[in-house]
């Protein structure tokens, strides 16, 4: 019997959207599957473009996250996956899309390996429906991995990350490691998947399978330019840091030094004043200052203060 994929889709005023990525599941050659969308309250017309879907295929299921519970897409994640039944979680953002392929190529890898094993597949991006997708291709993070940590690193050297609808997960998988934090505003897909790799046994990929990211997004909650976002970033990469280290027993993690670079860079350019409220996260960053950049700061604090 076939395994059953459970579709997770978050979605916010998307209404002028939602449908493409809607398509793009009802395309899927695996026909096992449910689909649950859950609106994080859309004053839009999404719910009237959900009811016409769930109207014509009892395969979607769409609820409105309830008032109790706190807003944003990892708390309908959550609830979604509460839901849920599917022995696969295949999470999917309302803006995206998959190949309808996807599910198909990604169960068949995943069905005869340890119940703790991820799929990956190639990437794209694209703007609208209509636009050429651009493939992003010849990644070192294209190849099955049975280590976390040269995934990881593989991964750095890969743009540093795969988009979340690019795994299919098998759900013991999730039970184990947690599921969604609720609070972070920004890196929440990472420090979710970085719980997952610390219990993940294979990464398994899939040259078959294609999911396509929409970019040119004017919501989307990835900017760095909003200092509370900033700090849950870091705070996120803390938590990330101290799991790693802990899990591959050593004191320095690859991976995390090459993000905290490009962290330091953006938040010195930003908000500058984090650098030395974080001045123990980013100490690695700080001692390999050039000394002429590290003379100049000294001479400042010395005419600021007299000492």
């Amino acid at each position: 019997m076939a395994l059953l994929i459970s579709i997770i889709i978050p979605t916010y005023n998307r209404a002028h959207l939602i449908s493409d990525a809607l398509n793009s599941v009802i395309a899927q050659t695996y026909t096992n599957w449910e689909c649950i969308v859950v609106d994080d309250g859309s004053t839009d017309n999404t719910e009237d473009i959900l009811a016409s879907y769930v109207r014509k295929d009892n395969r979607f299921q769409y609820y409105h996250r309830p008032v109790e519970r706190l807003k944003g897409a990892s708390t309908c994640r959550n609830i979604g996956f509460e839901i849920s039944k599917g022995s696969c979680i295949q999470y999917l953002d309302s803006d995206d899309l998959i190949s309808d392929n996807k599910l198909q190529e990604q169960i068949m890898i995943l069905k005869n390996t340890s119940a703790y094993s991820i799929a990956t597949c190639r990437w794209g991006r694209f703007s609208t429906i209509d636009d050429e997708k651009l493939m992003i291709e010849n990644l070192e993070s294209y190849h099955s991995f049975d280590s976390v940590e040269l995934f990881l690193t593989a991964l750095i050297h890969s743009k540093g990350y795969f988009p979340i609808h690019s795994y299919l997960i098998k759900r013991e998988l999730i039970e184990k490691s947690g599921g969604w934090n609720e609070y972070l505003s920004l890196n929440d897909d990472t420090e979710f998947l970085m719980r997952l790799f610390v219990n993940t046994k294979n990464i398994c990929f899939s040259t078959k399978a294609i999911v396509y990211y929409r970019y040119g997004n004017t919501t989307n909650l990835s900017s760095h330019n909003h200092k509370q976002k900033v700090i849950d970033m870091i705070n996120s990469f803390n938590m990330i840091e101290c799991l790693l280290k802990i899990r591959f027993k050593v004191k320095t993690v690859y991976y995390i030094e090459k993000i905290k670079d490009e962290i330091y860079t953006n938040v010195m350019r930003n908000f500058p004043n984090l650098i030395e409220e974080n001045k123990f996260f980013f100490i690695n960053q700080l001692n390999s200052r050039p000394i002429k950049e590290k003379m100049k700061s000294r001479l400042k604090s010395i005419l600021k203060n007299g000492k």
